[in-house]
């Protein structure tokens, strides 16, 4: 499975801390607005796409893991299947590690973008707001929803990993 919080709130975290750093305007004058991530990243169209498209690619290593141990006898072969199993545990996180980066270079644009259109200087995680700021987890959806800006994720060039494997 995709840790989409995993890897988006750190990511938030530094271009919170980014823009904090290249908004020039005075503190009395920024905008602060934050985010409920996780709803971020269950609605993001390119996430939604890469987390079925990882469980059906995850599906299928699992048939052909099954089957290169389907000869193999338990007691017999039980460093071989281990072996099998280890390699396979590491295409998928392989395969996890490689659907993250394409998902942050997707989606931090676009949060970016509906910043930029919301006319908020900051957006940060809600997680972090201890007082103050405005939640913008609906407008961010909405803007996803009706930008034709978004696209959906595109498969790493040349990381098919079921290509790849024994």
């Amino acid at each position: 499975m995709l840790k989409s919080k995993k890897f988006v709130l750190p990511m938030m975290i530094v271009c919170a801390l980014a823009l904090l750093v290249a908004v020039p305007a005075e503190a009395s004058d920024l905008s602060v607005g934050y985010v409920n991530m996780q709803e971020i990243a269950q609605s993001h169209p390119a996430i939604v796409e890469a987390e079925q498209n990882l469980q059906q690619q995850a599906g299928e290593m699992q048939q052909d893991m099954q089957a290169d141990m389907q000869d193999l006898d338990q007691e017999e072969d039980a460093e071989e299947m281990q072996q099998i199993q280890q390699s396979y545990q590491q295409q998928m996180q392989e395969l996890e590690a490689q659907q993250e980066q394409a998902l942050e270079d997707e989606v931090m644009p676009d949060l970016e973008s509906a910043r930029e259109d919301l006319g908020i200087d900051v957006i940060v995680i809600d997680e972090a707001v201890v007082s103050g700021g405005e939640d913008v987890t609906d407008d961010v959806l909405n803007f996803f929803e009706e930008s034709d800006d978004i696209d959906d994720v595109e498969q790493p060039e040349g990381q098919d990993v079921l290509d790849t494997m024994p």
